[in-house]
């Protein structure tokens, strides 16, 4: 059974600590599998795929997308969760569109956690990490960061951009216009940490128009996160995998 409530402040720091323990216990492949088999879970308490619905997690827990990314983002707009004062795009992924999402974690949804939320569905507020402050203050509120919940996998979520010759984090620009090596088409296996393989989130989200623009957004896990207390995410100022195989500390993956 879960342990009993905690507070808000620890909560929300002990889902980062707890999926980096699940990332190096199980694999990232195996994560959301193998970690339901643990008897003692934090809050929020490891990885899962919300589009699995009631299945994805252990009794009490709800299954939330760490996922942010929204219409228009692409010129600048930020999600506009349920209860948000500013304006924004919609989430595609988090909040009324949870069930799209194949990336997220399992939360007990405490009175703590609903009550710091932006969502209608009371789930912790998805940010992505690379915003600036400024777009952190905007969502997260005042004294808060965005904490990524999950570190990339640099042996299958970098790519080899070859108008820079450096390694970045894939994405799903990438898809249509190339200049990456490997090559992606976004297919389940392509990546480890990747948002909606195969894109049926999309095609779901934009009910039979075209979902260009949203197999563009697609990312992976450097851009998801979860809005935290300052200085309580233990991924804060870490390194992004795929900069660490230029700075030749990880090794680069084989390409052809």
């Amino acid at each position: 059974m879960p342990r009993s409530r905690r507070s808000k402040e620890t909560a929300l720091f002990r889902f980062v600590k707890s999926a980096l323990i699940h990332t190096v216990v199980f694999g990232l492949a195996a994560v959301t599998a193998a970690a339901c088999f643990q008897v003692d879970y934090n809050n929020p308490a490891l990885r899962c795929s919300p589009k699995d619905g009631a299945e994805a997690c252990p009794t009490d827990y709800t299954c939330c997308s760490d996922d942010p990314t929204a219409v228009g983002e692409e010129n600048g707009a930020l999600p506009q969760y349920t209860l948000a004062t500013y304006s924004g795009g919609v989430p595609i992924f988090a909040d009324g569109n949870n069930a799209l999402s194949t990336q997220g974690m399992c939360v007990e949804l405490t009175a703590g956690i609903r009550g710091a939320s932006l969502l209608g569905n009371g789930c912790p507020t998805p940010c992505d990490p690379t915003w600036t402050a400024e777009q952190v203050g905007t969502v997260c509120g005042a004294g808060q960061e965005c904490c990524q919940t999950l570190q990339l996998d640099y042996e299958k979520d970098c790519v080899l951009d070859t108008g820079t010759n450096t390694w970045r984090p894939v994405n799903g620009n990438d898809i249509f216009d190339g200049g990456v090596n490997p090559p992606t088409n976004w297919s389940a296996g392509s990546h480890s940490t990747h948002q909606d393989p195969n894109g049926a989130g999309c095609m779901t989200f934009v009910q039979g128009g075209d979902p260009t623009s949203c197999f563009r957004q697609l990312k992976v896990a450097d851009r998801r996160g979860f809005c935290n207390g300052a200085g309580l995410c233990p991924l804060a100022g870490m390194p992004n995998q795929c900069e660490l195989i230029n700075q030749g500390i990880n090794p680069p993956p084989v390409v052809m």
